[in-house]
C-alpha cells in the first residue's frame, strides 16, 4: 500500500458542506451529511452511518479500520520476516491519522495476532488488537477483535505453570502439567478467552475451542489444555481476556512436550512427573517449573538412572528422602549428569542398612554434578554419607550448605570424592559416628587422586574419638598415580578426632599442592598434611593472605569482613 496524498477525512474537513462524493462531471450529494455504509467487528450484517460520525475518533469506528486494513504504510518503515510477511510498520490510517500496527504470527498455520495503534492530535491513543486463528488449511476458524484501554480489567489469582508432558500423552491436572484449572481475581462481567497456538480453553473443562466465556455467576475459574501433545519442543502461547468488545488483560502461556532424548527431554514440572522419572531410567528429563515436595510424603529412592538431569535453575524443596536398599537420594544411583538445579529444605530419613550410601542428591553419582545448590540434612549412621552424594566422581560449581551424619566416609558434599572438585564449597556440620573408624573431611572424607582446586568449607566436625581421622577439606588424600589440591580454604573446627588444617598426609608423596590455607586462630588446628599455610583469623579475611587466587573471575573476599568466597555462589 502506499501514502496517500489526499484522505477522505481531510476532504471532509477541508470542503465541509461544499465538497461532494461523486464524479467531478456528476456531483452527487455534500460530504457533510452523507451517509456510508459500515460494518463494525461486533456485528454480522453492514448498516450506514453519518460520514462526520465516522470521523469523531471513536472506538467503534477505528476497529472498523483496523479489521479492514484500511491504513497505508510509511515508506522505509516496514520490517518483514523471512517469509516477507509485514512485521510492523509505521502507517497512516484512511482517516489520515497516524499509527503503528505490528503482526505476531503464533502458529505455523497463520494464525497471528495483529496490534494496531493510532494516534489524533491532543487525545489519548487508541490501541487495538485482531486475534486470528487458522486451521491446517489457512482457513479463519476464529477471529476476535477489540480495543485495549489503560490497566487490565481482569486478572489471574496466580499464573499457570509451564504446560509439559511426555510425547503422546493425555493431558492431566495431576500426572503431567498439560492441562490446569485457571481462577479469575473476583469478576464484576463475563470475560471472554481466547487463546493461542498451541493451547485450546474450556469453560467447564468439557468442550474445548480457541473460545470460552467465563460468566462469574456461574463460576470464576476456566481450564486451558495443550492442543496436541503430537509436536515435540518447547510451547509458547497467549491468552486474551475480552469484556464487553474491550480487550481487558493477557496471559502468557509456555510449555515443553518431549520424549526422553537430549533434543527433548521428558518435562519435569510437579511433584508426581519427578517421581515417575523411576519408570523410565534411561531418559534424560529437564525441569520447567519449582516443585514443593511438601505434601507429597516420603519419596523412594529410584533404582540406577542412566540419563541426564537438567534442573534449569528451578528448585525442588522440602522433600523427604527414603532408603531403598543401600541406596539413599533423589536420583539413587546415577551414570548421568546433573546440571543446574537447586534442592533446598531437603531431609534424608535415617538410613537402617548397613553399608547405605547416602546423599541428598544420590547414593553414587558417576556423572558431572555441575552448577548446583544443596541444602538439608543427611542422616546416614551406617555408610558413606555427604550432602550431595555418598560418592561423587566429578563435581563442578556445587555449593552444599547443611548437616551431614555418617560413618567410614563422611563429607561436608561427598563421603568419597572420585576424580574433581573445581569451585565447590560447604558451609555446615558433619558429624562422624561415635566408635566407627573412618575418615571425614569438610569437602570430602576420602579423595584419593583428585584434583580439587578452588575450594572452600567452613563450618564444624565431630568425630568419633581416636579412630576418627579428621581434615579441613579431606582426610584421605594418598594419590597412588596423580592428584593435586590447589587454592583452598578452611576454617573446620573438629570436635573429638585427630586432625589436620586442610588435608592429612600423603603417604604415596605424589600429590601436588599449591595454595592451601586454614585458619589456625578459628579452628584451633595446628598442623597440616601437606604444607598447608596456617592463617590467624584477621588475616584469612584480607586479600593480600592469597596470592595464588584469582580474584578477578573466581574467588572475591570483603576484607576485615569475611573469608574468601567463590563469586559464583554470591551472583545470585
Amino acid at each position: 500500500m502506499q501514502t496517500v496524498k489526499y484522505s477522505i477525512r481531510k476532504l471532509f474537513q477541508e470542503g465541509g458542506a461544499t465538497r461532494r462524493i461523486g464524479r467531478r462531471s456528476n456531483p452527487a450529494v455534500p460530504l457533510e451529511g452523507a451517509y456510508i455504509p459500515v460494518q463494525l467487528p461486533s456485528e454480522s450484517k453492514a448498516r450506514v452511518a453519518l460520514i462526520e460520525d465516522v470521523f469523531s475518533d471513536s472506538p467503534a469506528f477505528f476497529l472498523v479500520m483496523v479489521k479492514s486494513k484500511a491504513f497505508a504504510i510509511v515508506p522505509g518503515t516496514a520490517v518483514y520476516n523471512e517469509s516477507n510477511k509485514l512485521v510492523s510498520a509505521s502507517v497512516i490510517w484512511a482517516d489520515g491519522t497516524p499509527g503503528v500496527v505490528s503482526y505476531n504470527y503464533t502458529d505455523a498455520n497463520g494464525s497471528y495476532v495483529f496490534s494496531a495503534s493510532k494516534t489524533t492530535g491532543s487525545s489519548a491513543p487508541k490501541n487495538a488488537k485482531e486475534i486470528v486463528t487458522k486451521d491446517g488449511s489457512g482457513r479463519d476458524i476464529g477471529v476476535i477483535i477489540g480495543e485495549e484501554r489503560g490497566g487490565a480489567a481482569v486478572t489471574l489469582v496466580a499464573q499457570p505453570l509451564p504446560f509439559t508432558a511426555k510425547q503422546n500423552d493425555p493431558v492431566s491436572q495431576t500426572e503431567n502439567t498439560g492441562l490446569q484449572k485457571l481462577t479469575f481475581s473476583p469478576l464484576t462481567a463475563k470475560v471472554q478467552i481466547i487463546s493461542e497456538a498451541y493451547f485450546e480453553v474450556s469453560a467447564d473443562g468439557a468442550a474445548w475451542s480457541f473460545f470460552a466465556e467465563v460468566n462469574p455467576l456461574v463460576s470464576n475459574n476456566f481450564y486451558v489444555r495443550i492442543k496436541d501433545t503430537s509436536i515435540l519442543g518447547d510451547l509458547t502461547g497467549k491468552l486474551h481476556f475480552q469484556v464487553e468488545g474491550t480487550l481487558a488483560g493477557e496471559c502468557i502461556l509456555t510449555g515443553h512436550v518431549g520424549d526422553g532424548t537430549e533434543t527433548y527431554p521428558y518435562p519435569v514440572a510437579n511433584p508426581y512427573q519427578l517421581n515417575d522419572i523411576r519408570n523410565d531410567l534411561s531418559s534424560d528429563y529437564a525441569q520447567y517449573a519449582d516443585i514443593k515436595m511438601d505434601t507429597f510424603g516420603d519419596y523412594v529412592t529410584p533404582g540406577t538412572i542412566l540419563g541426564n538431569y537438567d534442573g534449569q535453575g528451578y528448585t525442588i524443596s522440602d522433600i523427604t528422602i527414603v532408603e531403598n536398599g543401600d541406596n539413599c537420594g533423589i536420583f539413587g544411583q546415577m551414570s548421568g549428569n546433573i546440571s543446574n538445579l537447586n534442592v533446598t529444605n531437603a531431609t534424608t530419613k535415617e538410613c537402617t542398612t548397613e553399608n547405605c550410601y547416602a546423599g541428598i542428591l544420590g547414593s553414587q553419582i558417576t556423572g558431572l554434578v555441575t552448577n548446583c545448590r544443596i541444602s538439608g540434612a543427611v542422616n546416614n549412621p551406617v555408610g558413606n554419607s555427604g550432602l550431595v552424594a555418598g560418592v561423587a566422581y566429578s563435581l563442578n560449581m556445587v555449593s552444599g550448605e547443611g548437616t551431614v551424619i555418617g560413618t567410614y566416609a563422611v563429607g561436608g558434599l561427598a563421603g568419597t570424592l572420585g576424580t574433581t572438585a573445581a569451585k565447590c564449597c560447604f558451609h555446615g556440620t558433619i558429624n562422624i559416628q561415635t566408635g566407627m573408624a573412618g575418615f571425614a573431611g569438610g569437602l570430602a572424607g576420602t579423595a584419593n587422586d583428585a584434583v580439587i582446586e578452588n575450594c572452600y568449607a567452613i563450618g564444624t566436625i565431630y568425630g568419633g574419638g581416636s579412630a576418627v581421622g579428621a581434615a579441613g577439606l579431606a582426610w584421605h588424600v594418598d594419590c597412588y598415580s596423580s592428584g593435586s589440591i590447589n587454592n583452598v580454604f578452611c576454617a573446620i573446627v573438629v570436635e573429638n578426632a585427630p586432625a589436620y588444617g586442610v588435608a592429612s598426609p600423603d603417604s604415596q608423596e605424589k600429590l601436588v599442592a599449591d595454595g592451601m590455607y586454614w585458619d589456625e586462630e578459628a579452628t584451633l588446628i595446628e598442623s597440616d598434611g601437606n604444607g598447608a599455610t596456617p592463617l590467624s583469623t584477621s588475616d584469612s579475611k584480607q586479600k593480600s593472605s592469597f596470592p595464588e587466587f584469582d580474584f578477578d573471575e573466581v574467588w572475591d573476599i570483603k576484607d576485615a569482613e569475611s573469608y574468601p568466597f567463590l563469586r559464583w555462589v554470591n551472583a545470585q
